[in-house]
């Protein structure tokens, strides 16, 4: 019973004896029912790891009491603690994952997928399970700027334009200061003409960011080799050109668009 096991860890603390009071415990694990050995081993692996300082053997009761009921969140919160305090990555990530499976409230798989995708981007060195992550996360929080950071960055890294170019214009829908509209809509409209084959859709977005800063330079300069790379699109290139030309002055440009 509740009592006399309560009874029997005092007497341990007493005699410095807890070891046997966790052979003790196993030993009635061993022929107990299965919920009443359940508890017989969580409590067995508590002792372990708080007061024998033993995680080896905290961990493989935990463990078994896992097996027997995997949604169990008091020994996942105890495997997960021993784990960060080890810095056993591996095994961190493997309970981290079990974790998810069973997680409902949107917070904690957030922060669990967060967890999840700096392990998988870290020590594993598996970006794209990283980025699926992130995705996960974004569902759960749109505009969650630091989550749309990593994804931008894994999306470069890994050369993934369409998923960049979504991104990367999400962050500009999330700004509302103007130059950080203007950095995110010059690397959206590149994107485009450089990556995606959308020389219409790149020329849109220069001329919002230059509606934005009339002399961006790094935009003036795509829309200048738009203008004789894409014929297409020059007499409407040209047109916006000589806006920017007449507003700075630089007549030598204006003559010749």
């Amino acid at each position: 019973s509740e009592d006399a096991r309560a009874g029997l860890e005092l007497a341990a603390e007493t005699a410095a004896a807890f070891d046997r009071v966790v052979e003790l415990y196993l030993e009635q694990a061993a022929k107990a029912p299965e919920d009443e050995a359940i508890d017989l081993r969580r409590r067995a692996a508590m002792i372990s790891a708080e007061r024998l300082g033993n995680t080896t053997l905290a961990c493989a009761e935990y463990e078994k009491v896992i097996a027997a009921d995997p949604a169990d969140v008091e020994a996942l919160a105890a495997l997960e603690r021993i784990y960060r305090a080890d810095q056993r990555g591996y095994e961190l990530h493997a309970i981290l994952k079990r974790k998810l499976q069973h997680a409902v409230d949107p917070g904690v798989r957030w922060s669990t997928l967060r967890d999840l995708a700096s392990l998988e981007e870290g020590i594993l060195g598996d970006p794209l399970a990283a980025a699926a992550r992130y995705r996960a996360m974004e569902e759960i929080d749109p505009a969650d700027r630091d989550v749309l950071a990593a994804l931008d960055r894994l999306a470069l890294e890994g050369e993934r334009w369409p998923e960049l170019a979504r991104v990367v214009d999400r962050r500009g829908d999330l700004e509302q200061e103007t130059s950080a509209r203007v950095e995110f809509g010059g690397r959206l409209g590149l994107l485009k003409l450089d990556k995606l084959n959308d020389p219409e859709g790149a020329f849109d977005g220069f001329v919002m960011v230059l509606g934005l800063e009339p002399s961006h330079g790094p935009t003036v300069a795509a829309l200048e080799r738009m203008h004789d790379q894409h014929a297409e699109l020059a007499p409407r290139v040209g047109r916006a050109l000589e806006d920017v030309y007449e507003e700075s002055g630089r007549y030598d440009k204006l003559v010749q668009v």
